[in-house]
């Protein structure tokens, strides 16, 4: 199970968001020239993508990803947000 917890002040992130945020380095273009040691891949859904193989490829993985059901969660901080 995912959880967060978010109070004022705090987050608290769980490991999948820690995960997605490595999934956006490796997919963004900027880092399409680095590599890993080989056998470290990224998942999704029954599918593994090899990390060397996906380095910059952002637009390909949005279309492997658009095939997928995920789950979409808004977070809306509006009423901790002063003017």
């Amino acid at each position: 199970m995912t959880r967060m917890l978010i109070e004022q002040g705090r987050v608290r992130l769980s490991d999948r968001v820690i995960f997605g945020l490595l999934v956006v380095a490796v997919l963004s273009p900027v880092n399409i020239d680095q590599r890993v040691p080989n056998g470290y891949y990224l998942s999704l859904g029954r599918q593994s993508f090899p990390i060397n193989d996906w380095w910059g490829r952002q637009a390909d993985f949005l279309a492997v990803a658009a095939r997928e059901r995920l789950p979409s969660t808004t977070l809306s901080f509006g009423e901790w947000m002063t003017s």
